[in-house]
């Protein structure tokens, strides 16, 4: 559940809830890949999912500051506007319930091949 997976993923993680909780959005500079940062918010649909709303690209051309100051406001506005369209709600990004990613299947070596002389 939810606990289990905090534990596993520790301080690191509440640190970035409490953070999305405080500012209404995420942040992820170089988390998923050195070189990509992006930014999102959540919206709550009336049927009580929580669907995401993302921006984001390579590190020279979306660097933390430009998040803040100009993708962050972006994403908050049109998730209100969705919100309101759909009679949602723009909700804390800690609301929703957190899930182990899923893992990736390592990918199969191919079979050895045999030395021809």
């Amino acid at each position: 559940g939810t606990q289990a997976v905090r534990a596993q993923a520790g301080a690191a993680l509440e640190q970035a809830l409490a953070a999305a909780a405080r500012h209404g959005y995420a942040l992820s500079i170089g988390e998923w890949h050195p070189n990509i940062n992006s930014a999102g918010v959540a919206v709550r649909t009336p049927g009580g999912e929580v669907v995401a709303l993302n921006c984001g690209g390579p590190a020279f051309l979306m660097p933390a500051q430009r998040l803040k100051d100009f993708v962050v406001p972006r994403l908050l506005a049109t998730a209100a506007a969705l919100a309101g369209d759909i009679g949602g709600t723009v909700v804390p990004i800690v609301s929703s319930p957190v899930r182990a990613p899923a893992r990736r299947r390592a990918a199969t070596p191919p079979p050895p091949q045999e030395k021809t002389r």
